[in-house]
């Protein structure tokens, strides 16, 4: 963290923060903590020793804001790009089994995975029923493969990766 641009989540306009609570950490030795803050009247700040891969938080804010979800702010020494925001994540998410979240998360690209499947399916199959038509089925074949492809990297590139240390039980909330 840097001291002059300190980790933050805010919530502009003319809210209040009520409270800020760590819920869940994934290893107390961090010492992660949020805190509300007189310089950022409607802002948290979040504090911590340091963060390997995979550590992190679940924090809970109540707020008087109208804006639902915070903008992000802050520099980390290392991190280039900053804080990013990875989007709102709902409680059901967190209390959903991983393969659930994962599964739900992603449908697109398991459907661009399936579809591709069928083409190369298809198409081999034409290619051994009917010789003759070996350019379709070759076509069908290989846009099936490449699309089977990208859609497999493109669902492992982008897929979100909550910490499992993080999952919330419905005690915890």
């Amino acid at each position: 963290m840097v001291g002059e641009d300190p980790i933050r989540f805010d919530f502009g306009g003319q809210g209040e923060i009520l409270r800020a609570r760590v819920l869940k950490v994934t290893r107390q030795s961090n010492k992660f903590s949020v805190d509300t803050d007189p310089t950022y009247p409607t802002s948290i700040s979040v504090h911590f020793d340091y963060l390997d891969p995979s550590d992190g938080g679940v924090v809970e804010i109540l707020h008087t804001s109208e804006v639902q979800s915070p903008t992000s702010k802050g520099s980390i020494r290392g991190v280039p790009r900053g804080v990013r925001n990875g989007g709102q994540v709902k409680e059901n998410q967190l209390t959903r089994p991983a393969s659930k979240r994962w599964i739900k998360a992603w449908s697109d690209e398991i459907t661009g995975i399936l579809m591709g499947g069928f083409m190369t399916v298809v198409g081999a199959a034409t290619f051994f029923t009917s010789p003759g038509n070996g350019v379709v089925s070759g076509l069908l074949t290989v846009g099936g493969i490449v699309a089977t492809l990208l859609n497999t990297v493109t669902f492992w590139k982008n897929r979100r990766r909550f910490p499992e240390s993080l999952t919330l039980e419905i005690g915890d909330v």
